[in-house]
């Protein structure tokens, strides 16, 4: 399995799962990215990997850890029950797409298998001007495939 293939069947199932998300131009760093697609943006990245130690006939066996970045709007002078209900939208969000995940583990055939590691919590984004006018979540997802030559 290619490394191309996995991150793009790990995008096509975040555009499956959060049809009205929309892919950021920088998953590295979220607040380069233009505000009018931080309004329910995502990314990945594709972060380090380890060599497995299993015995195959051709290819090296890799745990990858890959990046999911979400981000939404917010605003500092909304009241605490808006600001609460668009950081649990988020938190939403990003739980049904692991949740997803967790039933394509193989990615669609890409990888052996997929999961669900660990995220931040909800997090502000601070542009420019250092305003808080969106919130992010980052998730980690450990992918292990073969990659053949």
């Amino acid at each position: 399995m290619s490394i191309v293939a996995i991150q793009d069947a790990l995008e096509a199932l975040i555009k499956t799962t959060l049809p009205s998300y929309v892919k950021l131009s920088d998953a590295v760093d979220v607040a380069d990215n233009p505000n009018i697609i931080l309004n329910k943006g995502f990314a990945t990245a594709i972060g380090p990997a380890v060599r497995e130690q299993k015995e195959l006939c051709n290819g090296l066996f890799i745990a990858r850890s890959f990046t999911v970045v979400l981000t939404n709007t917010y605003n500092a002078s909304l009241d605490a029950e808006t600001r609460k209900d668009l950081e649990q939208a988020l938190a939403v969000d990003q739980t049904a797409l692991m949740l997803a995940l967790e039933g394509n583990r193989a990615l669609s055939g890409t990888c052996t298998n997929a999961v669900y590691v660990s995220d931040n919590g909800i997090e502000y984004i601070v542009d420019e001007q250092y305003q808080k006018q969106y919130i992010g979540i980052v998730s980690d997802i450990n992918i292990q495939y073969i990659e053949r030559a």
